[in-house]
């Protein structure tokens, strides 16, 4: 699996939900604003619903547009199969019995792209488990918790 189809995978799904989330902050907004919005009484909160809504897709947006700007200038490292695990890198591992990839970046956390039938999360170095994965190496051991499963290291690239 190449790092750099993950990328711009990772890009394209980053500005794909950019501009399914500024709809849906468009239409929020729309709502709080229109006239029937306007409170009828002391208990109608419609427009006032309306507004956290909205301010809640924005902030939303925000948080989204943010990511994909850092990524969009981000420079990936070339790592070779012995490196240690930093930010950039995609790896391999395996736990319980299933190999799984990630990819650690500085931004994008939790997103999931499909790469040649694979499926890669994004980790970013503050998750548990991007923690546990930074400095180690091919074939070194590691937990997301103390009492938790030991996965293995299969390869960094």
């Amino acid at each position: 699996m190449k790092k750099a189809e993950v990328f711009h995978a990772l890009l394209q799904s980053l500005e794909s939900r950019l501009y399914s989330r500024k709809a849906a902050a468009d239409s929020a907004r729309e709502a709080a604003t229109d006239d029937e919005a306007r409170a009828d009484g002391k208990y109608d909160t419609q427009g006032l619903e309306c507004s956290y809504l909205a301010r809640g897709h924005a902030m939303m947006l925000e948080d989204l547009a943010e990511d994909f700007r850092r990524l969009k200038s981000y420079l990936l490292p070339a790592l070779s199969p012995g490196d240690r695990i930093d930010e950039g890198a995609l790896v391999e591992v395996e736990m319980d019995g299933s190999n799984l990839w990630f990819m650690i970046l500085p931004a994008g956390g939790g997103t999931e792209v499909r790469i040649e039938n694979e499926e890669v999360t994004i980790l970013t170095p503050k998750t548990p488990l991007g923690d546990q994965l930074i400095g180690k190496t091919r074939g070194e051991a590691y937990r997301v918790r103390a009492d938790g499963p030991e996965g293995t290291i299969l390869s960094v690239c």
